[in-house]
């Protein structure tokens, strides 16, 4: 599971974060195979968060995750499982 912290006592709503897709795959011991399974969810709540593969090179496979998120200040989130 990954975390996300928001060090900031500014409240983040509405933001788009950029995960690499390899950081992703190690972390949940997943191959590129499987990364289409891969959703990100509030560990908390078990909301689906929104999310997208992306690649910045047109045509090549995905290199990352972009999760829509919100973090309060100061606060931890778990957006990204199975």
């Amino acid at each position: 599971m990954l975390t996300l912290v928001n060090p900031l006592n500014v409240d983040r709503r509405q933001e788009v974060i950029e995960i690499p897709l390899q950081r992703v795959l190690d972390e949940l011991h997943a191959g590129p195979v499987q990364a289409p399974a891969i959703v990100a969810e509030d560990a908390k709540t078990g909301q689906h968060l929104p999310d997208q593969f992306f690649s910045a090179t047109y045509g090549a496979p995905p290199d990352t995750l972009l999760v829509l998120v919100r973090l309060g200040a100061q606060l931890r989130g778990h957006p990204v499982s199975r």
